[in-house]
């Protein structure tokens, strides 16, 4: 299970060119196969440092939409049924909103760091939770989770995330748009040295 965290403050200050990047680059990380890869996200946790998240997700979707009718692309009638039952039966269990205006994907955004869950959908749905510091993003990491994207933060905050997140379970720690992204270091493991067979000439 893979999830992002942006600061609703530096998105909030992106220009054009830089809201275009990061919708471009998140598109990448969710659309590809569906949203079915390991590695892509399937919640947005906004770090609301001033109280500008209701405007940034709004700002957001309507960015993530544009790309979307840019690049064409559509989702299989079976996958937008499975996303609209998925979507209304969260919205029924729990504290959360369906935004159904965007084409080419659904918006749910929830109210409780509890209703958050892990259960998958895939085929464009994403869900928005906002969150006052990044411990609570620590809190939710466990040993089943495999990849952060990031937007927003500088190098000390990442270190930190990584430090406290990994020892519960993060394997990946990129910025957004780099979701799948292959590298030998995958999982926490490292491929070259685990496939091959190492000789000692002493």
């Amino acid at each position: 299970f893979s999830y992002s965290i942006i600061s609703s403050k530096w998105f909030f200050s992106l220009d054009k060119e830089g809201l275009e990047n990061i919708s471009s680059g998140f598109f990448n990380d969710m659309f590809w196969f569906d949203q079915m890869a390991c590695s892509s996200p399937h919640v947005i946790f906004w770090l609301d440092d001033d109280n500008v998240s209701a405007k940034t997700i709004e700002i957001f979707n309507t960015e993530l939409e544009r790309e979307v009718k840019k690049r064409d692309f559509q989702v299989s009638l079976p996958l937008a049924v499975k996303r609209l039952n998925f979507a209304f039966d969260k919205a029924t269990s729990a504290a959360s909103k369906v935004d159904l205006r965007q084409e080419g994907f659904v918006s749910l955004e929830i109210k409780d760091l509890k209703d958050v869950d892990r259960e998958i959908c895939g085929g464009g749905l994403i869900s928005h939770m906002l969150i006052k510091n990044l411990n609570d993003v620590v809190d939710f990491a466990k040993n089943s989770d495999q990849t952060i994207t990031y937007g927003g933060f500088n190098n000390t905050e990442i270190r930190q995330l990584a430090l406290y997140a990994g020892s519960k379970g993060i394997a990946r720690i990129v910025p957004i748009g780099e979701a799948l992204a292959f590298n030998v270091i995958w999982d926490g493991y490292d491929l070259v040295n685990d496939f091959l067979r190492k000789i000692l000439v002493k």
